[in-house]
C-alpha cells in the first residue's frame, strides 16, 4: 500500500474558507469529509482507498454541491424541471427527445463563476502534485446512487479520458453533469425508484495513468459464486476496452489463499485503446504477436492479487469490483466498488480448515448426500457432522486403504448452496478396494453410482490387487473394533447405544446456567466424541459392505434356482427387531387409540397440528391419550423428522411432526399393522433362505457350502440390525447437539448480536464461537447469513435444483448431451447463471435496439451503457465478445439474466429463432427456426 500521495500545501484552503454550513465544491481524495452524499459512490471509494494508503493516482472530486449550484442557475432550473416533468417513460422516442433537450440545456449553460474558479484552482494544484504543467486527467462521473451494493448504476454516466487544460476540464465536467440526463440513466433511476432531483452527481478528476496493461479484477468469482478465487480480465492499453467489452481479454483465475494462477485463458485482444497525441484516445488494432501473448506475468498477477485482497479486507471482506492499470511495472488502483447481482455466501469459510482447497480437476457428485445427508443442510450442521464425516473418511482412506500421507489432505466433501457434494476421487479409491464382482452389481453395496458415467468401465475393469486387499483386511483385523469378530461382538453389546447420548441428560434450564466458556467446552467435547465415533464407525461400515457383498457373491456362485432376486430378498430389511421397528409399532398403537375412539377421531379431524394436542387436554379421554403419547415422546424425542440436519424439528420440540404421521396411519388399512407386515417379510425371507440353502446343498460339497453360506448370511444379518441401531442412536446424538446450539442462538439473539430466530443455523461452529466471544465483523456476518439462508431456502423449496455433478467448477448433468457437430447446439462461455427459452433478437448495432420486444433474448456483439434500457425487458443475452467482467456480463448478473458468450453468435443464431440459453453450462440451443429462415436456408 505504498505510494500514497499527500495533498499539497493549501490544497483545501479554498473549500475550507467557504461560509459556515456551506458545502465544499472541491474535495481532495485525502479529505476526511469525502462522504457519499458529497462525492458520490466513485469519489467516496477513491477517497477511502487513498486514505487507506493504496496507490491511487492523485485527484479531486468536484462535489454534488457544484452540481446543485449549476442546477440553480436562473437560466437552467425552471426549464429543466418543466422538461423533466413532461417525460413519458412508456414512450422511448419521447424519453430520448426530452433527455436530449435537458443535456443540451446543461451543456449550453455557463458554469457558475465561483465553481469554475475552484475547479481551475484544483487543476493547478494537481499540476503541482505531479510536477507537470497542464497534466492529462481522467474525468469520471460519480453519482450519489452509484456503486451501491443494491444498485450499482455502473457505467450509466459518462467518463472522459486524457483531458488537458482548464477549459477542456470545465467542459468535461459539464458533460458529466449532462450525462445524468441520458435516456438510459433516467430510465434506470425510474426503474429503481430514485428521485431525479434527489440524486446528485459528483465528478472525479484524476491524474491519468498511461497504462501499458489495464483491466478489471473481481476479488471473488461471480460465475462460481466463490469467495476464495480472484478473477482478472486484462488487455493491452487503457482499461476502457475491457470494461466496455469491445475486446475479448485475457482471463486469469487466482487462488486467493496463495495468489497462484489456477487458470489462464488467452483472449483475442484484437484491439486496444491508447492515449492520442494532443489529448483524447484512439482505438487501434493489436499486432498478432501481442494477441498471442498473455499480457500479465505471474509476478504482476501476484501484485494485483495482493492489492485485491487488501482492498477487500478494507471493505469487511465484501467482494469488490476493481479497475486497475499497470504502468512501468507499477499497479494503480483506479476504482473499487461492491460486486452486485451475485449471490455470494462465503461457503469456502465453512470448509474443514485442515483440508486443502479442491483443485481445478476435482469432480464432485450429489447422490451421496441424498443418501447420507438427506434434505437441505445448514452451514452449522455441515461444520459439525460434515466435518466429522470428512475426518472419518480420511481415517478410512489412510489407515485402512493404505494410501499415502499426501491423500490425508484431500477434501472428501464440499458444501454448495444448501447441500453437500462428495469427491468422486474418494469414491474411486473406495471402489478399488471392492471385490471385482461387487463393483457394478445392482445388488451389492457400493459400486459406481457416485462417479461420472464415462468413468464406469475403467473403474469396474481396473485390475484388482489381491495382495493389497489382504493387507487391508489384516489392518482391519488388528483393531478390536474393526475386526470381523469385533464388529459382531459390538453389535451384540449395543455399542451404538451410548449412555452419554441420552437426551434426557440435557435440558434447557441446565444449559442456561452454563457460562459461555462452559457451554463452548461442552459443545466441543460433544463434537470430539462424535469425531471419535466417526473414526470408529468407518471400518464398521466397511465390514458391513463386504458382508453384504459376500452374500451376493456366494448366491451368484453357488445358487442356480429360479429366484433372480434371491440375494436382495435375503438382505432386505433386518432379521430382528430394531429401534425403528419398535418406534413404528408404538406409533401404530397410538394411531389405533385415535381410530377406536369416535371422540378422539373427531377431535383429530377438526384440529390441525399442535391445536389437536392442545384440545385433547380438555377431556379425560384426551388426557389419557396424551399420557400414552408423552411416554412415547420421552423414549423417542429425537425422531419424527425425515431429513438429517439439526435445523428440522423433532417430536421433542413439537408434536406437530407426529400429527402428519397419525394422519397417514389413520388412512391406512387397520388390518395392515407394522407387526403383520414384519411377520410377512420375515416369512418371505425365511422361505428364500430355505430355498437358497437347499439349492446349495445339492451341489458338490453342498453341505459344507451351505454351512459357510449360513454363517456369512447370519453375519450380514447382524450388521443389518446394527445399521438401524446406529442410525437411531446417531439421531439421538444429533438432537442433543441441537439443544446446545439452540442455547447459543438464544444468547446471541438476547444480546442483539443476531436478530432472526434461525440466523445461527447459517453460521459455522467456529463463526458462532467467535460471536459468542464478542468478536466478528457484523457487516460480513450479516452478508453471510443472508447469502447462505437464501441458498438453503431455494434448495429446500426446489427453486434451485442441484446438478448431479460439479466438474472442474462447472455444473454438469450427464443426462444432458451436447453434440459438437450439431449446428443447433453451441458451446461458449457462461457469464451469468440461469436457463431461459425465448425468441432470439439479433441486433447488430445500437441504433436497431428498438426491434427488441419484451421477453426477447438479445443477441449482439457486445454492450456498453447505451444498451442498458433494453436489459429491463429482455430475458437473456448472448454476446460474441467481452469477458465475464464485461458490461454485458455484469449487468446480466445484476438483472438476474442468463448470459453466454458465443463467438460469431450473430451469424450462427437466426433472428426470431426460439433458443434456450443455459448460463450454467455456457450452452445455447436453437429450438426452432422461423419458417422464412428455413426457406432461405433451403
Amino acid at each position: 500500500m505504498d505510494g500514497k500521495v499527500g495533498k499539497p500545501a493549501g490544497a483545501w484552503d479554498t473549500a475550507e474558507s467557504r461560509s459556515p454550513g456551506e458545502e465544499p465544491v472541491v474535495l481532495w481524495f485525502e479529505d476526511a469529509r469525502s462522504e457519499a452524499q458529497l462525492v458520490g459512490g466513485k469519489g467516496r471509494n477513491l477517497a477511502l482507498m487513498s486514505q487507506a494508503g493504496f496507490r491511487v493516482p492523485p485527484g479531486v472530486t468536484v462535489t454534488t454541491e457544484a452540481y446543485r449550484l449549476m442546477l440553480q442557475s436562473p437560466e437552467l432550473h425552471g426549464k429543466l424541471v418543466e422538461i423533466a416533468n413532461g417525460i413519458r417513460y412508456d414512450d422511448a422516442k419521447n424519453l430520448e427527445e426530452r433527455t436530449a433537450e435537458i443535456r443540451d440545456l446543461i451543456q449550453r449553460t455557463a458554469v457558475p463563476a465561483t465553481v469554475a474558479a475552484e475547479i481551475a484552482d484544483a487543476y493547478d494544484r494537481l499540476a503541482e502534485v505531479v510536477g507537470t504543467p497542464f497534466p492529462y486527467v481522467a474525468v469520471r462521473s460519480s453519482g450519489t446512487a452509484e456503486d451501491l451494493a443494491e444498485a450499482s448504476f455502473a457505467g450509466l454516466h459518462d467518463t472522459y479520458l486524457d483531458i488537458r487544460g482548464p477549459d477542456a476540464l470545465l467542459k468535461a465536467v459539464s458533460d458529466c453533469w449532462a450525462s445524468m440526463w441520458t435516456a438510459r440513466a433516467v430510465a434506470y433511476r425510474k426503474n429503481n425508484d430514485f428521485d431525479h432531483f434527489a440524486a446528485g452527481i459528483a465528478v472525479v478528476v484524476q491524474i491519468m495513468v498511461e497504462a501499458e496493461v489495464a483491466g478489471v479484477m473481481f476479488t471473488a468469482n461471480p460465475l462460481r459464486e466463490r469467495t476464495d478465487e480472484i478473477l482478472i480480465n486484462a488487455s493491452w492499453g487503457l482499461g476502457e476496452a475491457v470494461v466496455s467489452g469491445i475486446v475479448t481479454p485475457d482471463e486469469f483465475l487466482l487462488r486467493k489463499s496463495d495468489l497462484k494462477a489456477k487458470r489462464k485463458v488467452r483472449g483475442t485482444k484484437e484491439s486496444q485503446i491508447r492515449r492520442k497525441e494532443g489529448g483524447g484516445t484512439i482505438h487501434e488494432p493489436v499486432s498478432e504477436a501481442r494477441r498471442n501473448q498473455l499480457c500479465l506475468t505471474d509476478e504482476q498477477l501476484e501484485q494485483l492479487g495482493e492489492m485485491g485482497r487488501l482492498v477487500e479486507l478494507r471493505y469487511s471482506r465484501l467482494p469488490q469490483d476493481i479497475e486497475w492499470a499497470l504502468a512501468k511495472d507499477t499497479v494503480y488502483l483506479l476504482q473499487s466498488r461492491p460486486i452486485t447481482g451475485v449471490a455470494f455466501a462465503w461457503e469456502e469459510d465453512i470448509e474443514l480448515p485442515e483440508k486443502i482447497e479442491d483443485e481445478e480437476n476435482t469432480v464432485w457428485e450429489k447422490t451421496w448426500a441424498e443418501e447420507g445427508l438427506s434434505g437441505a443442510n445448514t452451514p452449522l450442521f455441515y461444520t459439525t457432522r460434515g466435518w466429522n464425516y470428512d475426518r472419518g473418511y480420511t481415517t478410512m482412506i489412510g489407515v485402512y486403504f493404505g494410501l499415502g500421507e499426501e491423500d490425508s489432505h484431500i477434501r472428501h466433501f464440499k458444501y454448495h448452496r444448501g447441500t453437500v457434494y462428495y469427491n468422486t476421487a474418494t469414491e474411486k479409491a473406495y471402489i478399488k478396494t471392492m471385490l471385482p464382482h461387487a463393483r457394478n452389481s445392482p445388488y451389492c453395496w457400493g459400486g459406481t453410482r457416485f462417479i461420472l458415467p464415462e468413468e464406469h468401465d475403467a473403474i469396474v475393469n481396473a485390475p484388482f490387487d489381491w495382495f493389497k486387499y489382504a493387507k487391508m483386511l489384516a489392518r482391519l483385523q488388528a483393531d478390536p473394533l474393526s475386526s470381523y469378530l469385533g464388529c459382531k461382538e459390538f453389535n451384540k453389546k449395543k455399542w451404538f447405544q451410548r449412555e452419554s447420548w441420552h437426551p434426557w441428560n440435557f435440558n434447557k434450564d441446565e444449559l442456561r446456567k452454563l457460562s459461555d466458556q462452559a457451554l463452548k467446552n461442552r459443545i466441543t467435547h460433544w463434537l470430539k466424541e462424535e469425531e471419535q465415533y466417526c473414526d470408529d464407525i468407518t471400518p464398521w461400515f466397511f465390514n458391513l459392505r463386504d458382508a453384504i457383498n459376500m452374500v451376493v457373491f456366494l448366491v451368484e456362485k453357488w445358487y442356480d434356482g429360479d429366484n433372480a432376486t434371491a440375494a436382495v430378498d435375503m438382505i432386505s430389511g433386518a432379521p430382528g427387531k430394531t429401534p425403528t421397528s419398535r418406534e413404528n409399532d408404538a406409533l401404530w398403537e397410538l394411531a389405533q387409540m385415535l381410530r377406536n375412539s369416535p371422540y378422539l377421531r373427531r377431535l383429530f379431524d377438526e384440529n390441525e397440528g399442535e391445536t389437536f394436542f392442545e384440545k385433547a387436554k380438555e377431556s379425560a379421554e384426551g388426557k389419557a391419550f396424551l399420557a400414552s403419547y408423552q411416554k412415547f415422546v420421552d423414549k423417542h424425542p429425537h425422531r419424527g423428522h425425515s431429513d438429517r440436519d439439526i435445523y428440522w424439528l423433532r417430536r421433542g420440540e413439537t408434536p406437530a411432526v407426529d400429527y402428519r404421521v397419525f394422519k397417514a396411519l389413520l388412512s391406512a388399512d387397520p388390518e395392515e399393522s407394522p407387526q403383520k407386515r414384519e411377520r410377512e417379510t420375515n416369512a418371505r425371507r425365511a422361505a428364500v433362505i430355505e430355498d437358497v440353502v437347499e439349492n446349495i446343498r445339492k451341489k458338490p460339497f453342498g453341505s459344507i457350502k451351505a454351512e459357510i453360506f449360513k454363517v456369512v448370511l447370519d453375519y450380514a444379518g447382524d450388521f443389518l440390525v446394527g445399521r438401524d441401531e446406529e442410525r437411531y442412536s446417531y439421531d439421538r446424538h444429533t438432537y442433543i447437539q441441537k439443544l446446545m446450539w439452540l442455547e447459543v442462538g438464544r444468547r446471541l439473539r438476547e444480546r442483539g448480536v443476531l436478530t432472526g430466530e434461525r440466523d445461527f443455523y447459517f453460521l459455522g461452529q467456529h463463526e458462532l464461537f467467535e460471536l459468542l466471544e464478542g468478536g466478528g465483523d457484523m457487516t460480513l456476518v450479516k452478508a453471510k447469513i443472508t447469502g447462505r439462508m437464501r441458498n438453503f431456502d431455494a434448495y429446500h423449496k426446489k427453486e434451485w435444483l442441484a446438478p448431479p455433478f460439479i466438474v472442474r467448477g462447472d455444473y454438469f448433468d450427464p443426462n444432458e448431451t451436447f453434440d459438437e457437430f450439431d449446428p443447433s447446439r453451441m458451446k461458449g462461455i457462461a457469464q451469468s447463471r440461469g436457463i431461459v427459452t425465448g425468441t432470439a433478437r439479433v441486433v447488430r448495432e445500437l441504433e436497431k435496439i428498438g426491434t427488441v420486444q419484451k421477453d426477447d433474448i438479445l443477441v449482439c456483439h457486445a454492450t456498453d451503457p447505451g444498451w442498458t434500457p433494453v436489459f429491463m425487458i429482455i430475458t437473456g443475452i448472448v454476446t460474441e465478445t467481452g469477458g465475464v467482467l464485461s458490461h454485458a456480463a455484469c449487468l446480466s448478473r445484476e438483472y438476474g439474466l442468463p448470459a453466454v458468450q458465443i463467438p460469431s453468435a450473430m451469424k450462427r443464431i437466426p433472428d426470431g429463432a426460439a433458443i434456450t440459453v443455459n448460463g450454467n453450462t455456457g450452452e445455447v440451443v436453437i429450438v426452432s427456426v422461423p419458417e422464412e429462415q428455413e426457406l432461405m436456408n433451403a
